[in-house]
């Protein structure tokens, strides 16, 4: 899959403001740029994109904006100062462990290595979402389900068990009651991330990381790992950007794919039961998460919607094959 292009128009500055947590976003369709909301946005109320990169501390935003917009400028949006905030403060004590580029490699090449789905599973069956504050040390996979079972539950447990039936809209996070509710358990998530001493897992050294060794990890074809990798960023970019967000929308669809793909690799490998059919109902729902964005941010002109349901066409005829649809 070919990156997504980032970039502004430089009249755009003129019209349009900044946010660390934007109500819009910059699509770029045959050299035209449009602008996509996020949100509802009120009468009144100022149109905001990102001018920065979003995946940083708020010492890094603000550095950059100063340098973008001169050193009087400061950013008040609800990430810097309001109930994400939060948000910046887990970061910086993540990067208070001092991790190295180097570190954040070995890290992630380690764990997406060694993830045990079923020890996740096994976990999460057992105990209740509160009680991982024991924990003294929070590593990627634990990390990524720890978050995720506090942030988005039901999407969280329809990933991993066919038994806990869905609905439609379960997948609509992208109404805006469902988005409220995700801004809410942001917090919530996070203040339960600052109760664990160490987590390596949140730290700039292990998302660009991660997101390095994605893109070898689908180049070397090697699907199992790029769907942890891949779910391990999933978790992290719903932590940063708006759910509606090209980037998010556009990664799910990545998630979606690998996912996929592991599912294949496995099946062709041999695995246990149980290990597949939680990778078939992750895979089912990365899809439906994938076509809901794709749907909303980029419509159904666009090339990502044509791969969203084409996948969706060879999942489903796969599973009917295996008489587990």
């Amino acid at each position: 899959m070919d990156q997504v292009a980032v970039g502004v128009y430089p009249i755009t500055s003129l019209f349009v403001g900044h946010s660390c947590r934007p109500n819009a976003a910059v699509l770029y369709k045959q050299g035209t740029q449009s602008l996509l909301t996020l949100d509802d946005i009120l009468p009144g109320e100022p149109i905001t994109i990102a001018y920065v990169d979003i995946v940083s501390t708020k010492a890094q935003r603000t550095q950059a904006l100063k340098e973008k917009f001169g050193q009087d400028y400061a950013c008040h949006c609800i990430r810097c100062e309001g109930d994400l905030a939060i948000v910046d403060a887990a970061l910086d004590k993540g990067e208070s462990l001092g991790l190295t580029e180097q570190d954040g490699l070995e890290l992630m090449s380690k764990h997406i290595r060694s993830w045990s789905v079923l020890d996740m599973v096994k976990h999460a069956e057992a105990k209740e979402k509160d009680s991982w504050s024991p924990i003294q040390v929070l590593e990627p996979p634990e990390f990524a389900h720890f978050v995720s079972r506090i942030a988005a539950p039901d999407i969280y447990f329809a990933s991993i068990d066919d038994r806990k039936r869905h609905t439609d809209n379960m997948y609509k996070v992208y109404m805006k009651e469902d988005r409220a509710h995700l801004l809410q358990r942001i917090p919530t998530a996070m203040a339960a991330l600052l109760n664990v001493p160490e987590v390596p897992a949140f730290t700039l050294a292990s998302i660009h990381a991660a997101e390095k060794l994605l893109v070898q990890r689908i180049s070397e074809g090697k699907w199992v790992e790029t769907s942890r990798c891949a779910l391990y960023l999933f978790v992290i970019y719903r932590l940063m950007y708006p759910p509606l967000h090209p980037k998010l929308a556009y990664h799910t669809l990545i998630l979606a794919r690998s996912g996929w793909n592991a599912l294949v690799e496995m099946e062709l490998i041999g695995v246990e039961k149980k290990l597949e059919r939680i990778y078939a109902n992750g895979t089912r729902t990365w899809i439906e998460l994938a076509r809901n964005a794709i749907d909303v941010t980029f419509g159904r002109e666009s090339s990502l919607w044509r791969d969203v349901i084409e996948l969706q066409w060879v999942y489903e005829r796969e599973r009917k094959v295996k008489g587990t649809a």
